[in-house]
């Protein structure tokens, strides 16, 4: 497998980088007090692996592209890589040198990282798949035990356990299904045991009934020995 930086010539600095600082140094004086704004323009066209440093006062003006490229530095050997570009850049106050440093391998590492960040992506992917399917899978059995009820099956238990919310959704849904099934065997009862007590308090009631509409009809058809102001009916 080849490497990124393995593809870079290391003896090219970039052209661009060049030609830009020199057409910003002729309309700029190096001084303390310009490092900001040098250092700003350089930015701007420095690439992900260079560094520039320029030597002013036996001091330099350092130009890092980014504090990611310090962090990478620190894991890394200076001495074994890295390709060191010098030139001189006319100010208008003055002449001095810049020394660009390339870090081409640094392509390789943002690569691992980039990899390194897809593979910990994938396995959150994966495992957060995992978990809604599971709560997919729930939900789909509770709202099968919830169609038993649409249907009027009352003692189908709700299935759905767990200390989850959508566990105490369905141990809430089950109290209320067993509260309704309750309610609705005592109003069944309650019916029965009114059924059963007009039932009896017809059957008591027929009886005299009957017994009286005998006597009417006796008495409709006037059969009977008259004494006294009363008929007497069957030697009654």
């Amino acid at each position: 497998m080849q490497l990124y930086h393995e593809n870079i010539n290391n003896t090219t600095y970039p052209t661009q980088l060049e030609t830009s600082l020199h057409s910003y140094a002729k309309t700029t004086t190096l001084s303390n007090k310009n490092k900001k704004p040098i250092s700003k323009a350089i930015r701007k066209h420095m690439d992900f692996y260079e560094s520039v440093s320029i030597l002013y006062d036996q001091k330099f003006i350092n130009v890092d592209h980014s504090s990611k490229q310090r962090n990478y530095l620190q894991y890394m050997n200076e001495d074994t890589f890295g390709t060191l570009h010098t030139f001189q850049v006319q100010w208008k106050n003055r002449k001095t040198w810049v020394y660009v440093n390339m870090y081409p391998e640094l392509y390789d590492m943002q690569a691992i990282e980039y990899i390194e960040i897809g593979i910990i992506f994938s396995f959150y992917v994966l495992i957060l798949y995992g978990f809604m399917k599971k709560r997919v899978q729930i939900i789909e059995k509770l709202t099968q035990d919830i169609s038993y009820l649409e249907n009027g099956d009352w003692t189908h238990a709700i299935g759905v356990e767990g200390q989850d919310e959508l566990g105490r959704l369905a141990q809430q849904i089950d109290e209320m299904r067993l509260y309704a099934y309750e309610n609705q065997q005592a109003e069944r009862r309650a019916i029965q045991a009114n059924h059963d007590l007009i039932t009896s308090m017809s059957h008591d009631i027929r009886t005299p009934l009957a017994t009286l509409k005998g006597d009417l009809e006796i008495l409709s058809l006037k059969k009977g020995k008259k004494k006294g102001k009363r008929f007497i009916y069957n030697g009654v």
